[in-house]
């Protein structure tokens, strides 16, 4: 039995020998943690939507990923993983091409096209709009409430009665960039180029700490075997878009010139706006304070704010002012405030000390971190960045990590909806680069350092995420796929296809409110949140006077022509 053992790469050194311990006995814990925690689940749908997707979903990659690790010591699996990581290295374009083509394939056929969440349709919304040529949305006023729910009045959509005025709440950047794929129809494309450009970037970062293709190469196999990244690559979410963007601040940091540090801050405020501030801020203040106060470089420094300034101004302080002016009253009188007190209670909801509720989700961010990622990755990233202390950038790098992992525990939700551990999203692109260089760079061949173990946690490291890539990815592109399948399924719909006007009861679903979603000037088929059945069919009869009620269900009505001939599908 020893020598058979023995016979295994990651037997025979004691650094990938306590990786594979490591990442089995991690992985054993979660699984029997969620076990634990799915004793007590009776009915899925009164379980808030960040617990049931961790004790329901995440479950199933624990159980799994089990026998994935196990697996990964075989050697032809090994051999497998570091022919393809080195074939990686060497051909980072194809393979961001090839991750564009099968992420855009997912946005279409496993995400439905559709943004899932509030966070997700906000800056949809507000991507129409601006392809419209218009700031905002226009909608009749007397419809508000039944186009926006009350309860995201303010917090995820900005609405005036008086105007029929509505827009995003979030800071705009994330939506000007959807704006010519909305324009074109095809806004469900932005995030699978955005997971392109982030296979660049990954593949860059790590070759400039290691200088070496086949760390960066395994970097990116690490990258895409994680679905951490790939799922959030095929949703609306902006958390990919701030993952690319603080790796494009980091990079150009790396060979600092003035010209550089401009480029950086420019890319940093458009970090900063993309839909609220805290997620680069929290990323960049460990380099800020390495160009401010260790450093002390001021021609840099002015490059930088210079660069953050323009918009700063306008797509952050700008937009404020300007929603302040659109909205800022009713909301102010709604809430019977004066301006200080309104935005200093809105700081408060944001920010708050840590309570255990807070302190026990974020245990099980840490945990998706861990469940959403490669076998081991974290393990690798912790090592990496301890073996590379004493680079400026990995240290960095690693500070980054850290003070978004920190900064979060200050923000008193659990994150609800989200792929992965969204909150630390934007910082996540440090995990695969750092894990990469935990099995050696070409300083530690130059030095004679590269041995034999630093050769078995590199297969170990490729095999994991190998493995991972297929067996992890079909089974989270299953999972999403039904879950958003049955989200969609809780609309009210004929047997012969779209209508006019569709009304969702929210309270008989599970998180419905999130279906009532509609152009911004209320274009196309139309969902509304309903009011009462007869509250619903005055406001029909009022505003859609042609359509009659074709379908009622304990989930909603439909809407349609009363004289209009319909055969059924297919």
């Amino acid at each position: 039995m020893k020598s058979g053992l023995a016979s295994l790469a990651a037997f025979r050194s004691a650094q990938a020998r306590w990786l594979w311990l490591g990442s089995l006995g991690v992985t054993v814990v979660l699984y029997y943690w969620l076990l634990w925690l799915r004793s007590d689940v009776f009915d899925p749908e009164g379980v808030a939507i960040f617990w049931r997707l961790f004790i329901l979903d995440d479950y199933w990659a624990a159980l799994i990923m089990v026998p994935v690790i196990m697996l990964a010591v075989a050697p032809p699996v090994q051999a497998a993983a570091l022919v393809v990581a080195s074939w990686i290295g060497d051909h980072p374009r194809v393979i961001a091409v090839v991750t564009f083509v099968v992420l855009a394939f997912g946005a279409r056929l496993v995400y439905h096209a559709h943004p899932l969440s509030m966070d997700e349709y906000s800056p949809w919304l507000q991507s129409y709009a601006f392809a419209a040529g218009r700031l905002t949305g226009q909608i009749p006023p007397q419809l508000v409430d039944w186009v926006v729910p009350a309860g995201f009045q303010g917090y995820f959509i900005n609405v005036s009665h008086e105007t029929g005025r509505i827009a995003s709440a979030y800071w705009p950047g994330f939506a000007l960039l959807l704006t010519p794929f909305s324009a074109l129809g095809i806004p469900w494309l932005l995030n699978p180029v955005l997971g392109g450009a982030v296979v660049l970037l990954v593949y860059s970062v790590t070759r400039r700490l290691s200088a070496s293709s086949e760390a960066a190469g395994l970097a990116v196999l690490l990258t895409l075997a994680s679905q951490a990244f790939t799922i959030n690559a095929i949703s609306f979410y902006s958390m990919n878009a701030h993952l690319l963007l603080n790796l494009v601040f980091a990079r150009l940091l790396m060979d600092l010139t003035a010209s550089r540090a401009f480029a950086a801050g420019a890319v940093g405020s458009l970090a900063l706006v993309l839909h609220n501030p805290v997620p680069h801020l929290l990323f960049a203040a460990p380099w800020l304070i390495w160009l401010f106060m260790v450093l002390g470089d001021r021609r840099a420094g002015i490059a930088m704010l210079c660069g953050y300034l323009p918009l700063c101004l306008t797509l952050g302080l700008g937009w404020s002012v300007l929603s302040t002016h659109w909205f800022g009253g009713e909301m102010l009188v709604r809430d019977n405030q004066d301006f200080v007190v309104y935005w200093l209670a809105k700081l408060d909801h944001v920010f708050r000390l840590p309570g255990k509720a807070i302190l026990y989700a974020r245990l099980a961010g840490i945990a998706k971190i861990w469940l959403w990622a490669a076998p081991g990755m974290l393990i690798l990233a912790v090592w990496g960045a301890w073996k590379h202390r004493r680079d400026s950038f990995v240290l960095l790098l690693a500070l980054s990590a850290l003070s978004t992992l920190a900064g979060f525990l200050f923000v008193p939700f659990d994150q609800g909806h989200g792929w992965g551990f969204r909150y630390f999203q934007s910082a996540w692109g440090v995990l695969p680069i750092l894990a990469a260089l935990a099995s050696g760079s070409r300083e530690d061949e130059v030095d004679g350092c590269s041995n034999s173990g630093l050769i078995d946690v590199r297969k170990l490291g490729a095999a994991f995420a190998l493995l991972w890539l297929v067996v992890g990815g079909v089974l989270r592109m299953a999972q999403v796929n039904a879950f958003v399948s049955g989200h969609l399924a809780q609309l009210p719909a004929p047997d012969y296809g779209p209508a006019p006007v569709r009304i969702v009861n929210p309270a008989n679903g599970y998180y419905a409110f999130d279906l009532v979603q509609n152009d911004p000037f209320l274009r196309g088929s139309l969902i509304f949140s309903t009011h009462g059945r007869e509250r619903d069919a005055a406001m029909m009869q009022a505003n859609f006077p042609g359509l009659v009620c074709v379908l009622s269900l304990y989930r909603g009505q439909v809407w349609d022509l009363p004289v209009k001939k319909k055969e059924p599908l297919g």
